[in-house]
């Protein structure tokens, strides 16, 4: 009985922490072009997002732990299950 309330708990704490957000494809062709993106390679960009995540920001890939909607991997990018912004 312990165990089934200490997972309970452990699983609406994770519910309270983990938020995301599953974008449009206007959306992020928007975020892309106020950050800059040149606008022959947004279409790209959104594909890209579109075939790796369908624009769900809390996609993770567990095989290499691929983040976010561009499934940038933790290879290249940061530790698994440490923040990227940790090292920016």
């Amino acid at each position: 009985m312990l165990k089934l309330i200490v997972a309970c708990l452990l699983l609406a704490l994770a519910a309270t922490v983990t938020e995301g957000k599953v974008y449009t494809q206007c959306e992020v062709a928007s975020a892309l072009r106020a950050k800059g993106v040149p606008e022959d390679q947004v279409a790209t960009w959104v594909c890209i997002a579109h075939a790796e995540s369908d624009f769900d920001t809390t996609a993770i890939n567990s095989n290499t732990w691929d983040y976010g909607i561009f499934q940038i991997s933790s290879i290249y990018w940061c530790e698994s299950g440490d923040s990227a912004g940790r090292f920016y």
